[in-house]
């Protein structure tokens, strides 16, 4: 009697063809696929490692326009909101108050200019109003450029960051409104907040939205570097 190993069919032998084809084809596929994916990607950021603050919206650049000396309100010459040219006569004081007739055309007269070009953000002064010195008579913004300010970093949070971290801003104001920013500035010194050391971090944003106005509460979430 004949023994022997049974051959292979032909029909085992075009399934495991197919199968060895088919994890070929697999392993072919999974590698392509790692070849797309970019050698930077970031490991995801955790929430634990955001910085969140509290800030409110400055412009870049601003002006105060001070009482030099105690007196009255002669003229306010320009109006909340208006625009106004460096050098622009903003508002006329006098220097002290005349009841005499003859005596008011000799009384000294200050004019206040407008130390730079932009918009009158704040002014609350009236004609004949007696204002002290060193008031803030109004604020003058170049609203072509905005910030976030934040004060309220404590010593644990500040160690965390560096200028130019990415930052994301959100506004009570305006819900469903998200910014993206950098860090653009932390000031190296510290004060004092409910016995508290605090620092101060100013934020860039990446673009800015119309609806926005100076001392507007932002939320701030720095993503640190590292």
């Amino acid at each position: 009697m004949a023994t022997g190993q049974a051959g292979i069919s032909l029909k085992e032998r075009w399934l495991l063809f197919l199968m060895i084809l088919l994890l070929t084809a697999t392993g072919v596929w999974q590698l392509w696929v790692m070849r797309q994916e970019p050698d930077d990607v970031s490991p995801p950021v955790q929430a634990d490692r955001q910085v969140l603050a509290e800030g409110i919206v400055f412009p870049v650049r601003y002006a105060q326009i001070i009482m030099p000396v105690d007196g009255i309100i002669g003229e306010v010459l320009v109006t909340e909101g208006a625009k106004v040219k460096k050098g622009q006569p903003l508002i006329r004081l006098i220097r002290q108050e005349a009841t005499d007739e003859k005596l008011k055309d000799k009384t000294d007269k200050i004019e206040l200019q407008a130390a730079m070009a932009g918009i009158v953000a704040y002014l609350d002064v009236k004609a004949g109003e007696r204002v002290a010195q060193t008031a803030v008579l109004a604020q003058i913004a170049d609203p072509s450029e905005w910030e976030v300010r934040s004060d309220d970093l404590t010593e644990l949070s500040i160690a965390k960051i560096g200028v130019g971290d990415r930052a994301n801003l959100t506004f009570d104001a305006i819900p469903g409104l998200e910014i993206p920013a950098r860090v653009k500035f932390i000031r190296p010194d510290d004060e004092k907040k409910h016995d508290d050391s605090t620092y101060t971090v100013t934020i860039a944003p990446d673009r800015w939205d119309d609806r926005l106005r100076w001392n507007m509460t932002a939320r701030i979430s720095i993503t640190p570097a590292q």
